[in-house]
């Protein structure tokens, strides 16, 4: 490490000096690092339109659902305690049930109590169980089997179709208790465990019995089970769930078309579409006004200010979104009320577009999905994903190429900086040696003038 003192015979800031001109022969550097930052910036703002241009496709796909119905709908219940869902695809329907009982699940419980660590058999041996159906399934039991393993050993065999646990009766000691794995008339049980010794002649006492959940037709014997409280199938494309509150009670279950939810896709696409060009908008902008024949500063340049790709993006998606479908009745968004503004954005009349869905919902699906396959190319939907695909694929898209563009603007501009650094670099080292030599020759000079004073001095003093 190098120690230097400014100036002690010439009296210059030699280091002063020396940084001013290296920032001059810098300039150049520093206009480029100027430009490597602008372009990240643009870089960030690029990754931001592909964003939304995402968004839009995300938009589109709701309106597209291919292999479900256009129209969208919704499920309703007269009663609160029966829950019901819509299947996709599925169509109007209304169905009216009388909910007998809900669904069950069988147990059993040993008639013994006994502690957990008690053996419940001296010798190997087995218990069985037989199920709704009349099979039987056994388990063996090695002798020494305490009462907590036997609970274990059922609940390891997963194919019994039965769960154990130890109920606490709260004097140190517990029963077993078995549970069908699911609930219903299937799975009733019983169960021989005789030769657990450990049991003497206890045997299992049915604590409750499955059953099917039940509804019924009004009027009518005919019966609708389920071995649980949810029915799936008893109407098509509607699931419904039953609960204790509905039980004794009618409801009418019903599958309606839903306007609103497809009104809302569209307003859903538009939106996007409206944020994608908005933002393209300022990011292309100058700032500047030119109304009236005049320019004048009306804001904040865009990090993408003049860029002509952008432009592009920005115009292709308004047009595959507002050019015509050929042979469509309706012909193009604007005649079911999504119209373009004087500003270049969209505005969605729902008024105009119910009218239309009402005088012809055929036409008005063919316009924004086409067939509602995936091979469909000419519709709305499909034009406005095949254009956000071509801007955005993370390969070849067109805003990957703008991005790879601006990197390799980057690498350039940094090797040039690299290189106007090295030769500033050079140049300081250089003057920095300069400077340190003319310091050195005036310092003898100075040291050679007073040796010359002092010789004077002794000379008059002599006379």
């Amino acid at each position: 490490m190098s120690f230097s003192i400014d100036g002690l015979a010439t009296g210059l800031d030699t280091t002063g000096i020396i940084n001013q001109l290296m920032q001059i022969e810098r300039q150049p550097a520093a206009a480029l690092e100027k430009r490597i930052d602008a372009n990240k910036d643009a870089e960030r703002t690029w990754y931001g339109v592909r964003s939304n241009l995402n968004k839009v496709t995300t938009a589109a796909n709701t309106l597209r659902v291919i292999g479900a119905d256009f129209m969208p709908t919704k499920a309703s219940s007269s009663l609160d305690a029966v829950k019901v869902t819509s299947s996709a695809g599925a169509k109007s329907a209304s169905a009216t049930f009388h909910v007998k009982q809900l669904a069950t699940t069988a147990s059993r419980v040993s008639s013994a109590a006994l502690a957990r660590d008690a053996v419940v058999s001296d010798q190997d041996t087995t218990i069985s169980f037989t199920n709704a159906k009349g099979e039987e399934k056994q388990v063996a039991v090695k002798a020494g089997t305490t009462f907590e393993g036997l609970r274990d050993l059922i609940n390891d065999n997963k194919d019994l179709g039965v769960k154990a646990a130890l109920i606490n009766t709260g004097d140190g000691n517990a029963r077993l208790q078995l549970s069908a794995a699911s609930s219903g008339a299937d799975g009733n049980f019983t169960v021989n465990a005789s030769a657990l010794t450990g049991l003497g002649t206890a045997d299992f006492q049915q604590a409750s019995e499955g059953k099917d959940a039940l509804v019924t037709i009004p009027g009518t014997d005919v019966e609708v089970k389920s071995p649980t409280n949810t029915f799936t199938g008893a109407v098509d494309g509607m699931t419904f769930t039953i609960s204790k509150e509905a039980v004794g009670k009618d409801v009418t279950l019903s599958i309606e078309d839903d306007q609103n939810t497809l009104v809302d896709r569209v307003k859903g696409l538009v939106n996007a579409i409206n944020e994608t060009l908005g933002d393209i908008d300022s990011a292309v902008s100058y700032g500047i006004d030119y109304k009236g024949g005049k320019g004048e500063v009306t804001g904040v340049a865009g990090k993408l200010a003049g860029n002509s790709t952008a432009r592009s993006i920005r115009d292709n998606l308004l047009r595959s979104f507002t050019n015509p479908v050929d042979g469509n009745p309706f012909s193009s968004m604007g005649a079911i009320g999504v119209e373009v503004t004087k500003e270049g954005k969209l505005e969605f009349k729902e008024d105009k577009f119910k009218e239309a869905l009402k005088k012809d919902p055929a036409a008005v699906e063919q316009l924004i999905r086409g067939d509602g396959s995936a091979d469909d190319k000419t519709s709305i939907t499909a034009r406005v994903k095949d254009m956000v695909k071509t801007a955005t694929d993370a390969t070849s898209g067109t805003i990957q190429r703008s991005v790879d563009s601006l990197k390799n603007l980057n690498r350039d501009f940094r090797n040039q900086v690299e290189t106007i650094d090295g030769r500033v670099n050079r140049r300081r080292n250089q003057l920095r040696s300069e400077f340190a030599a003319m310091e050195k020759a005036m310092a003898q000079m100075q040291r050679q003038q007073q040796w010359l004073i002092g010789q004077l001095g002794s000379l008059n003093a002599q006379r």
